[in-house]
Protein backbone atom coordinates (compact mmCIF):
# COMPACT_ATOMS: atom_id res chain seq x y z
CA UNK A 1 0.00 0.00 0.00
CA UNK A 2 2.95 2.49 1.06
CA UNK A 3 4.24 1.78 -2.51
CA UNK A 4 1.09 2.64 -4.49
CA UNK A 5 0.78 5.87 -2.00
CA UNK A 6 3.83 6.76 -3.54
CA UNK A 7 3.64 6.25 -6.84
CA UNK A 8 0.48 8.50 -6.36
CA UNK A 9 2.15 11.52 -4.86
CA UNK A 10 5.20 11.46 -7.34
CA UNK A 11 2.35 11.91 -9.97
CA UNK A 12 1.07 14.38 -8.43
CA UNK A 13 3.74 16.06 -8.45
CA UNK A 14 4.65 15.67 -11.74
CA UNK A 15 0.89 16.77 -13.00
CA UNK A 16 1.80 20.17 -10.96
CA UNK A 17 5.55 20.68 -12.33
CA UNK A 18 3.95 20.45 -16.29
CA UNK A 19 0.79 22.69 -15.01
CA UNK A 20 3.72 25.49 -13.48
CA UNK A 21 5.82 25.09 -16.75
CA UNK A 22 3.05 25.29 -19.06
CA UNK A 23 1.50 27.90 -17.72
CA UNK A 24 4.76 29.95 -17.97
CA UNK A 25 5.58 29.14 -21.37
CA UNK A 26 2.02 30.20 -21.91
CA UNK A 27 2.00 33.97 -21.21
CA UNK A 28 4.29 34.55 -24.31
CA UNK A 29 1.34 32.92 -26.57
CA UNK A 30 -1.43 33.67 -28.28
CA UNK A 31 -4.71 31.86 -27.29
CA UNK A 32 -5.28 31.10 -31.10
CA UNK A 33 -3.15 30.83 -34.22
CA UNK A 34 -5.18 31.61 -37.62
CA UNK A 35 -3.75 30.24 -40.45
CA UNK A 36 -4.76 31.60 -43.91
CA UNK A 37 -2.82 30.71 -47.33
CA UNK A 38 -2.77 33.44 -49.32
CA UNK A 39 -2.68 32.71 -53.73
CA UNK A 40 -4.19 35.51 -55.71
CA UNK A 41 -6.24 36.16 -53.22
CA UNK A 42 -7.56 39.83 -54.19
CA UNK A 43 -11.57 39.58 -54.49
CA UNK A 44 -11.74 38.15 -50.82
CA UNK A 45 -8.72 38.59 -47.99
CA UNK A 46 -9.33 41.88 -46.69
CA UNK A 47 -12.74 40.95 -45.90
CA UNK A 48 -11.37 37.75 -44.77
CA UNK A 49 -8.55 39.45 -42.95
CA UNK A 50 -11.06 42.29 -41.11
CA UNK A 51 -13.06 39.25 -40.06
CA UNK A 52 -10.30 37.49 -37.90
CA UNK A 53 -9.46 41.16 -36.15
CA UNK A 54 -12.93 41.82 -35.54
CA UNK A 55 -13.42 38.41 -33.34
CA UNK A 56 -14.44 39.33 -29.40
CA UNK A 57 -11.33 37.19 -29.16
CA UNK A 58 -8.19 39.33 -28.79
CA UNK A 59 -5.49 37.74 -27.83
CA UNK A 60 -5.17 36.13 -31.54
CA UNK A 61 -1.85 35.58 -34.07
CA UNK A 62 -2.72 35.91 -37.58
CA UNK A 63 -0.10 34.08 -40.04
CA UNK A 64 -0.36 34.61 -43.61
CA UNK A 65 1.30 32.13 -45.99
CA UNK A 66 2.06 33.68 -49.29
CA UNK A 67 2.54 31.45 -52.26
CA UNK A 68 4.29 33.60 -54.64
CA UNK A 69 0.95 35.50 -55.27
CA UNK A 70 0.58 37.15 -59.08
CA UNK A 71 -1.85 39.35 -57.81
CA UNK A 72 -1.88 42.38 -55.73
CA UNK A 73 -3.29 40.29 -52.72
CA UNK A 74 0.19 40.63 -51.05
CA UNK A 75 1.22 43.93 -51.17
CA UNK A 76 -2.92 44.32 -49.91
CA UNK A 77 -1.62 41.90 -46.89
CA UNK A 78 1.35 43.90 -46.17
CA UNK A 79 -0.67 47.16 -46.12
CA UNK A 80 -2.88 45.74 -43.75
CA UNK A 81 -0.84 44.06 -41.41
CA UNK A 82 0.72 48.13 -40.43
CA UNK A 83 -2.15 48.35 -38.58
CA UNK A 84 -2.06 45.20 -36.59
CA UNK A 85 1.19 43.80 -35.24
CA UNK A 86 -0.91 40.53 -34.61
CA UNK A 87 -0.39 39.59 -38.39
CA UNK A 88 2.87 37.71 -39.50
CA UNK A 89 3.65 37.10 -43.24
CA UNK A 90 5.71 34.25 -44.66
CA UNK A 91 6.63 34.36 -48.11
CA UNK A 92 7.27 30.98 -50.18
CA UNK A 93 10.42 31.69 -52.12
CA UNK A 94 8.55 30.15 -54.90
CA UNK A 95 5.06 28.65 -55.76
CA UNK A 96 4.81 25.25 -54.28
CA UNK A 97 1.16 24.68 -55.00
Amino acid sequence: MGRCIKIFINFLNFDRIVFIILTKFRKNMPQLSIIIPLFNSCDFILRALQSCINQTLKDIEILIIDDKSKDNSLNMVLEFAKKDPRIKIFQNEENLG
